[in-house]
């Protein structure tokens, strides 16, 4: 079973289904900054994942629910909190946490339920999203990224294996 790769596989594929120009980025959270933002490109950061596991009572089966923590971001302007009383600068930084917000709901619907290809539709068919949460993130590294921070919950079952499903 190569359940990590083929979560991250996962996830990564609708990400790029999303917005084939994302920069997606594997990496540990003190790592963000080594990275050069440039403006008006999506940057997502995926946090290496941990899991819990259970025995399934009904199938009497394995399973296993991987945390996963994502941040969704784009470059803010360097003065967009200078004024917060001034609106269009105000109108800027909501815009880019608006517009992560929204491929955040997009990456969460379509790793639920997923009709791109056919082997992304057989893989959100075994998988269950068990909660998530969605917290604004403003200016988070020097390269002042403004977005959002995505934890879901994956459950997973034991013979999940996105990376051979169509063989």
């Amino acid at each position: 079973m190569r359940a990590y790769a083929s979560v991250y596989e996962y996830l990564r594929d609708i990400m790029l289904d999303i917005d084939s120009t994302a920069h997606i980025i594997f990496a540990r959270q003190d790592l963000m900054l080594e990275y050069d933002a440039q403006p008006n490109k999506r940057y997502i950061y995926i946090l290496p994942f941990s899991s819990a596991g259970s025995i399934n009572q009904t199938t009497e089966k394995p399973e296993e629910t991987w945390n996963i923590g994502l941040f969704i971001y784009k470059q803010d302007r360097m003065d967009s909190g200078a004024d917060q009383n001034d609106p269009t600068i105000l109108q800027d930084e909501m815009e880019l946490v608006d517009d992560a917000m929204y491929f955040a709901d997009e990456l969460i619907r379509l790793a639920n339920f997923n009709t791109i290809t056919d082997a992304l539709n057989r893989a959100s068919q075994q998988l269950s999203i068990t909660s998530f949460g969605k917290e604004p993130a403003i200016k988070e590294t020097a390269h002042l990224l403004t977005g959002v921070l995505v934890n879901m919950s994956i459950q997973v079952p034991d013979n999940f294996d996105y990376c051979t499903i169509n063989d």
